[in-house]
Order: C-alpha cells, then sequence, then structure tokens
C-alpha cells in the first residue's frame, strides 16, 4: 500500500492563502515487540539543525514553613533583594496582624534554579525553617526560534510538534 507522505497544512485564520506543505519520509520501525514488527511510521522531513532551542522556567512554586511568624512584606523584602520582583505569597495559617509562618511563594521567569535556592536559603537565615521546604508546582516552556526568521518555519514547526506530541489537555 502507498502511503501518503504530504501533509496539507491549511492556514486557518486566512484559507486564500496557499497552504504548507509538510513533506514526510516512511520509515520502517526496527522495535522488535510484535504489535510493531513490520510497521512503518511517517518522520517529518524538518531540519532542526536550522532552528534555535532553549527551555525556560516560566514560574516556579515552593512551600515554606518558618519557625517565626512575619508579614508579607518582610518576605517580599527578601525576595526583591535576589529576585528584582515580588513573588506571590498565598499565606496558609494568616493571624492577627497579617502574621503566618506557612506559605507558598510562587515566583515568576526566575533566571535559573540556583538563584531560587540562594533566595530560599535567605528566606531561611532570615525567618528560619521549621521544617524543610518542597516545590509545590513549576512550569517550563519549551521555546524554538528558526535561525532565518520566517512565519512558514514557525508554522511548519507547530504543525510538526501538534502531529508529534499528543496531549490530551489544552496546550494553548
Amino acid at each position: 500500500m502507498h502511503l501518503p507522505t504530504i501533509a496539507i497544512l491549511p492556514f486557518a485564520k486566512s484559507p486564500a492563502t496557499p497552504p504548507l506543505m509538510l513533506n514526510h519520509d516512511a520509515v520502517a520501525l526496527k522495535n522488535s515487540q510484535a504489535r510493531l514488527r513490520g510497521r512503518t511510521a511517517l518522520v517529518p522531513d524538518i531540519d532542526l539543525g536550522s532552528w534555535k532551542f532553549r527551555a525556560v522556567i516560566d514560574w516556579i512554586e515552593f512551600r515554606m514553613h518558618f519557625s517565626r511568624g512575619t508579614q508579607v512584606q518582610h518576605v517580599q523584602d527578601v525576595l526583591r533583594r535576589f529576585l528584582g520582583r515580588n513573588g506571590d505569597i498565598t499565606r496558609e495559617d494568616k493571624g492577627p496582624g497579617d502574621v503566618f509562618s506557612v506559605c507558598t511563594i510562587k515566583v515568576q521567569e526566575p533566571k535559573n534554579l540556583a538563584l531560587i535556592t540562594t533566595t530560599h536559603q535567605a528566606l531561611v537565615d532570615t525567618f528560619g525553617g521549621a521544617t524543610g521546604a518542597r516545590v509545590t508546582g513549576i512550569e517550563i516552556s519549551f521555546d524554538a526560534y528558526p535561525c532565518k526568521p520566517s512565519n512558514d518555519a514557525r508554522s511548519t514547526l507547530l504543525a510538526v510538534m501538534q502531529r508529534t506530541i499528543w496531549t490530551t489537555r489544552d496546550i494553548w
């Protein structure tokens, strides 16, 4: 059976624009599993060497339990010293005078994890640590840039990713 090896990529917002064509190579699978033996995969024909890739941390969230009570503005002072901006602080045991000792801190776009470690240590040095902190959430983005800027190149890579990475949630 002859498999079509070109995917037509129409533009949804401008139907008058001619669609892009995404070529694929038919490659025999070398897997030893019975269900994959003798099967063929269509591999997108795209030169990833013509792209620059970068993974960045969008945000990181960690939970801290200080050994003494404090207020948001004092925690923000420490965060600003290292991050140059405020963090989002959710107090879990707010008491009189808005004093708390347990909180979750969300930091947007930290430069790196070493900076988060340094910031965490400064918080412990300032307010004490009743228990160890733990990361409760992190979002990492994977950015791709064509070496020669082109809308068609970006559209093609997006199509490759959408057809290769199947996700069960809304990625937008």
